[in-house]
């Protein structure tokens, strides 16, 4: 079965001391864990402490495997995708294979500097970039909720009549992560689309182009169907609005969320992000999604919980 632990469950394996226990159980039955450099390692590098820090880092090394392509890669490639299948035009040329690969070559190495300490900060800093840029809705949920019914009808009339058509032909589940998708990557693409940055290889896109085509693409034309990363980060943050508002929102539904796509089981010792993930799998029923695994973030065994959890 492919895994995938959020940091919490890593904390667990760290303090029971059992990094080479589930390493064992995961070569024996022949698991995939896939650890995220976006979120697990970035996570693990917020650690005050150093030596506290290194042991994370290691123990998500000694337990898990990289997961590559990395998950902003691929959120992005299907946009990407979906824009170069609807909006040709807006394209110089297709996406550049030899550009595509280079980038990639170079994420890779991420996982190999994970070995030298001294090169943690700085890897730190440039995979939280991306995040802060699409993470700016903070203020945005705490706004919202303060309106009746925490907000639920938030979002706002559209000036163009054809959009607002397809934002009220719509249930709000979708409705939101469409809007979410259009509003968060917009800003993404103006800061990280040229060179050594994390959309270089997204270069022949020709940006920017109108707000309100922009939106009519995802308010309108978008094929839900073709978008399972972007559909879980957008009802993540809808289904967040339910809930206390806490810095960590954005990192849950910008870097752990999206592994419920392609993985079998994610596994959490945290109660009400695994219920923001069930509510996701409920709406995404047409998708196949990973099964939710709560364990107590106590255990007395992390190997055994997560055994348990996912018999």
């Amino acid at each position: 079965m492919r895994l995938y632990f959020d940091s919490f469950v890593y904390d667990l394996i760290q303090r029971r001391n059992e990094a080479i226990p589930v390493r064992k159980w995961r070569k024996a039955h022949g698991h995939v864990i896939g650890a995220s450099v976006n979120a697990n390692v970035v996570e693990a590098l917020r650690i005050p402490d150093r030596i506290e820090r290194d042991t994370r880092v290691q123990t998500i090394m000694r337990v898990a495997s990289p997961i590559h392509p990395p998950y902003d890669y691929r959120h992005y490639r299907e946009i990407a995708d979906e824009l170069w299948r609807l909006r040709p035009e807006w394209f110089r040329q297709s996406p550049d294979r030899r550009r595509t690969s280079s980038y990639l070559r170079r994420r890779k190495r991420e996982w190999l500097k994970l070995k030298d300490p001294s090169q943690l900060p700085d890897l730190k800093d440039e995979l939280q970039r991306i995040h802060g840029l699409v993470g700016r809705d903070m203020q945005r949920q705490k706004e919202h909720r303060q309106r009746p019914n925490l907000g639920a009808d938030w979002l706002p009339k559209h000036s163009d009549p054809t959009v607002q058509a397809c934002i009220d032909g719509g249930s709000r589940d979708d409705a939101h992560w469409r809007y979410v998708t259009a509003e968060e990557t917009r800003p993404a693409l103006d800061e990280e689309l040229r060179s050594n940055r994390h959309l270089e290889w997204l270069m022949d896109l020709r940006w920017p182009q109108p707000l309100v085509q922009w939106h009519r693409l995802w308010m309108c034309d978008a094929d839900a169907a073709r978008l399972p990363i972007c559909r879980i980060v957008g009802l993540a943050e809808l289904y967040q609005r339910d809930r206390q508002v806490t810095p960590g929102n954005p990192a849950d539904r910008l870097g752990h969320a999206p592994h419920l796509y392609g993985f079998d089981f994610f596994v959490t010792t945290d109660g009400p992000f695994s219920e923001i993930l069930q509510e996701v799998r409920t709406e995404m029923s047409d998708a196949t999604l990973a099964r939710v695994a709560l364990i107590k973030s106590e255990a007395p065994s992390a190997l055994v919980a997560i055994e348990r959890a996912i018999a």
